[in-house]
Parts: C-alpha cells; sequence; structure tokens
C-alpha cells in the first residue's frame, strides 16, 4: 500500500477539488466531470473515465496473478472470478451505466447494487484464498464500505430527498474510490505475488545456514 501512497494521495487532491468546487457554487463543473459519456464537452466524464480505466486495471493486474506457477486451484479461482467481476463492471460504467443497466434487467439502480455487492460478497466467501496479506483484505473491506456508503446515501436520495438532501457528487466519489480501493487490492495482491519468491530464496538460505552451523558445531 505504502508504493501506491502517491497515487491515493492524487485521488484525495482530486476528490478535495471536486468538493470545493460544488460548495463555492461551481455544480455545473463538478456535475460535467462526474456525467456519463455522451457529450463532446471538455473534461467531460472524467469520473466515469477513471472509474473504468481502474476497474480493467484492477483485471489486468489478477490476470498477471495468474501467471505464477505457484498459485493454488482455489487462488486461481478466485483470480478469474474476481478478473470477470472487474471487467464486467468496467463494461457496464463505461457503455451502460447503473441506470441503463436497471432499465436492462428491469430492476432499480440500488437492488441491482445490492444484487450484484451479494453476488461479490458469495464469490469473496467460498474462494478466498487463505494467505491473503493484511494490506489486500484492508483495501477489501474499504471498498466494501464505499458501496455501502453509496447505496445508503442513494436510498436516502430515493426515499427522504425532501428531508434528507443528498449532493449528487457524493454517491459518484463513493464509487470513485470503491474502483480505487479494488485497484489496490489487485494490486497488493500482486505484490505479494511477486515477493514470494524472494521470500522463498531468504528462508531456504536461513535453513542452509543454520544447518552449516550445526553441523560444524557437531564436528
Amino acid at each position: 500500500m505504502k508504493k501506491i501512497s502517491g497515487f491515493v494521495w492524487l485521488f484525495i487532491i482530486y476528490s478535495a477539488v471536486l468538493i470545493f468546487m460544488e460548495f463555492m457554487g461551481s455544480s455545473r463543473v463538478s456535475s460535467d466531470v462526474c456525467s456519463r459519456i455522451n457529450s463532446s464537452i471538455s473534461f467531460y466524464a472524467i469520473n466515469s473515465t477513471i472509474c473504468y480505466f481502474l476497474l480493467w486495471s484492477s483485471s489486468l493486474l489478477l490476470l498477471l496473478c495468474t501467471q505464477y506457477t505457484s498459485i493454488t486451484s482455489q487462488e486461481k479461482s478466485f483470480f478469474y472470478t474476481q478478473m470477470a467481476f472487474f471487467f464486467f463492471l468496467g463494461i457496464c460504467e463505461r457503455f451502460l451505466g447503473y441506470q441503463k443497466a436497471s432499465e436492462l434487467f428491469s430492476i432499480h439502480p440500488i437492488f441491482l447494487v445490492c444484487s450484484v455487492l451479494a453476488l461479490q460478497g458469495f464469490l469473496i466467501m467460498i474462494l478466498t484464498p487463505e494467505n491473503f496479506s493484511y494490506d489486500s483484505k484492508i483495501c477489501l473491506h474499504r471498498a466494501f464500505f464505499m458501496i455501502f456508503f453509496m447505496i445508503i446515501l442513494d436510498t436516502l436520495d430515493s426515499v427522504a430527498k425532501e428531508y434528507v438532501p443528498i449532493n449528487p457528487l457524493f454517491p459518484h466519489l463513493c464509487k470513485t474510490w470503491f474502483c480505487i480501493y479494488l485497484f489496490a487490492f489487485s494490486w497488493n495482491i500482486l505484490e505479494a505475488k511477486m515477493q514470494l519468491p524472494k521470500n522463498g530464496h531468504r528462508l531456504t538460505n536461513q535453513i542452509v545456514t543454520k544447518r552449516t552451523m550445526r553441523e560444524h558445531g557437531e564436528s
């Protein structure tokens, strides 16, 4: 996680700038940034572009993880299901959007997100390997927190808009940070896989050194 801290800080600044512009009265600009990809306006749909780029990048990082020979069959199943899941979310974000997807499946957007979230939770529950790094688990927990918070905001906007007005910017930022943490999750998994050979060699050297010292002591 430390190696991509600069990447995370960049998005913290990005989020802070959007929130600042929104509260300074530049809601039109933030609205354009968070809109769907359907116009030629400058800086249009930047947020959506960031989201599907992060989702597809996450899928690519997990694809790289499958190339390691040291992974178990359970890990391989987990990587392939998550690759398909992230790629599908990227397709929806780029070409459909949650509104069109809900119309396509004849389901309210909130229930659609909850259904996808339930499916993801089920896949994680039955396929997640036990040897995941602490950073990977933290990123996954934060991603789920962001999507749950987005669901809460969308629910309040649907049922209590008159009493609890919700600024549309915040659900969009929750979705963005959901994608950021999924990318960080995939990055940490790949980083852990890249470090396994080094740790294995280090452990082998320690065993050989201790065995040599024991043999010299006995002789």
